[in-house]
């Protein structure tokens, strides 16, 4: 499989990893450089489809606490970062972007999806949400999940609301079978 570029947010694996706390090593060497995955959650197709017409992506609103700590978090996504929507009822995967803006700290978005969304983002989509790659597939076909001991993908990549903005650790090998799935 051809490299991927290396992005400044991109680190090579090494040939052994220690598991958080020690204990295991995981061999992920041979899966090449380390991607920073930020994935989104969505509760239905219509919020992913209006993100993909007005080429952008953002957060739901919340109480102060809430954006405070996403205004935080935001800052550590880079321009360039490889994305993928998460369906949070239906648990699948879909629609993988590059973000090509930093989040707008204080632009609130109140025209694109029915509620107000915070720190809106561009992002030049590689795909729609026709298609989808669902849970037990990601789980059997992705070298992640299988490199650390969980019984649950979302426990292994950070899939929900609460880690809007943080990345998942994943193989630029699991990045390239996102987009075969993914991508169009």
């Amino acid at each position: 499989m051809p490299s991927l570029a290396m992005r400044p947010h991109q680190r090579h694996i090494p040939t052994e990893v220690r598991a958080r706390g020690g204990g295991r090593r995981l061999a992920t060497g041979k899966w090449g450089y380390l991607v920073k995955l930020f994935i989104f959650p969505s509760s239905n197709t219509t919020n992913v489809s209006a993100g993909i017409g007005a080429g952008l992506w953002a957060v739901s609103d919340g109480d102060e606490q809430r954006r405070k700590e996403l205004k935080t978090k935001s800052k550590g996504m880079p321009v360039g970062s490889a994305g993928v929507i998460w369906r949070t009822g239906e648990r699948f995967f879909t629609t993988p972007f590059i973000v090509y803006s930093a989040p707008s700290a204080d632009e609130r978005v109140t025209d694109v999806w029915p509620e107000t969304w915070i720190l809106p983002f561009r992002i030049h989509t590689l795909g729609t949400p026709r298609k989808k790659l669902v849970e037990n597939d990601a789980w059997r076909e992705l070298p992640v999940p299988n490199q650390i001991p969980r019984t649950n993908i979302t426990h292994v990549l950070r899939v929900n609301a609460l880690t809007s903005f943080v990345p998942s650790d994943v193989s630029e090998q699991d990045w390239a079978i996102l987009l075969m799935h993914l991508a169009e």
